[in-house]
């Protein structure tokens, strides 16, 4: 089994329209008219192909595979087409389901000569699940200015032994722009201290904190115009974790830690490309002034594991009883509430109901709180 994680903005675009592009897998059936689903030359992987997921609106999803002998080959093409002038860029969004790197390989080759023979095919792009953000749909281009005047065939080819899902929605075909540069006029200010996390509740009213920061940044003055904004943040300035990606100059996440010192950088996207070296800044929140975190407990009260699939089990080894167990989304919405009748020792609690995701674990006592944080596979 395997995990999931974060949030973060889906949103819909719109496409230029050119031949059998946009597609958007929303059709009642699936592969759409002209496109044709096959597997790699081994021919491993007989129980998973190209599959339509979700309600409409709809994506093509293909599942990863536990495979002996080699890996998975799992082909998806399109209808042949002719690549004209203007519209060089293919344009499309995907997305993995998992955030641990299991190995998936995601290529985009073309073909001018068949629509089914493997060898006929070149690779002209490929991603890795690092590329991907978990369950939250990102733009991606692929370059077919080579291409032009010429009839071609696009795969979409995801290789794996027990990898990663691929989504996959709104192909399409647009021309190509010229790269932005990087973003500019960061709030909460490059080097900034003492950030203020908001702990109000949020729009969904459930008395807990949200712990929001507030981001928003400017376009450069030169440049191309982008189209969306990819957000990065983490704890370390070499290792930012992809978020997703906003059309907008700003952004709130909740969730924030006080006293931390965080870095974070956008990245500025369109058909063209992203500026070469975007800067990455820094800030450190304030102390929480609204709640009494325990540094007794956050050594002696600890959950596992921390990445569960239906149980997880509380351990207190303080002589601090606890009183109440509440599971929140990143929304700051209650998902589980539970009295713990003074609970000294190990409880195990049931979170099979849950969605996959990203929750934080907050355990009180009479006069304090400890916060962890639990991933649900």
């Amino acid at each position: 089994m395997k995990k999931k994680l974060l949030f973060i903005f889906l949103f819909a675009f719109t496409f230029l329209s050119y031949a059998q592009f946009p597609e958007n897998f929303d059709g009642t059936t699936f592969p759409p008219t002209g496109w044709t689903t096959f597997r790699g030359t081994n021919g491993l992987g007989t129980a998973q192909d190209w599959r339509a997921g979700g309600t409409p609106p709809a994506y093509a999803i293909s599942q990863f595979e536990n495979v002996t002998g080699g890996l998975a080959e799992d082909w998806l093409v399109t209808p042949q087409f002719t690549v004209d002038a203007t519209n060089v860029m293919m344009k499309f969004r995907s997305a993995d389901n998992y955030t641990p790197d299991y190995g998936s390989v995601y290529t985009i080759r073309v073909s001018t000569a068949s629509q089914t023979t493997h060898a006929d095919f070149t690779i002209i792009k490929t991603l890795g699940e690092t590329d991907m953000v978990s369950q939250t749909f990102t733009t991606f281009y692929a370059d077919l200015s080579a291409y032009v005047g010429q009839a071609i065939y696009v795969a979409f080819v995801h290789t794996n032994d027990n990898g990663d899902v691929w989504y996959l929605d709104a192909i399409d075909l647009i021309p190509a722009a010229t790269a932005p540069n990087e973003a500019i006029t960061p709030t909460p200010a490059d080097g900034a201290v003492d950030v203020f996390v908001d702990p109000t509740d949020g729009p969904d009213a459930d008395t807990l904190p949200d712990n929001k920061v507030s981001f928003s940044w400017q376009p450069a003055t030169s440049g191309g115009a982008p189209t969306v904004y990819e957000f990065y943040l983490g704890t370390s300035a070499t290792a930012l974790n992809k978020l997703g990606e906003v059309p907008t100059t700003s952004i709130n996440l909740v969730g924030m830690n006080f006293s931390t010192q965080y870095f974070w950088k956008v990245v500025p996207k369109n058909s063209g490309g992203v500026p070469t070296t975007p800067a990455t800044w820094s800030f450190t929140t304030g102390v929480d002034t609204a709640s009494v975190l325990d540094e007794e407990l956050k050594t002696s009260v600890s959950i596992f594991p921390t990445t569960a699939n239906d149980i997880i089990t509380i351990k207190n080894n303080s002589d601090k009883g606890l009183n109440k167990i509440s599971i929140y989304d990143l929304n700051g919405k209650v998902v589980l509430q539970q009295e713990l009748d003074n609970l000294k020792g190990i409880k195990t609690i049931n979170v099979s109901n849950l969605s996959s995701g990203l929750y934080f674990v907050e355990l009180n006592t009479e006069k304090a709180k400890v916060v962890k944080k639990m991933i649900k596979k």
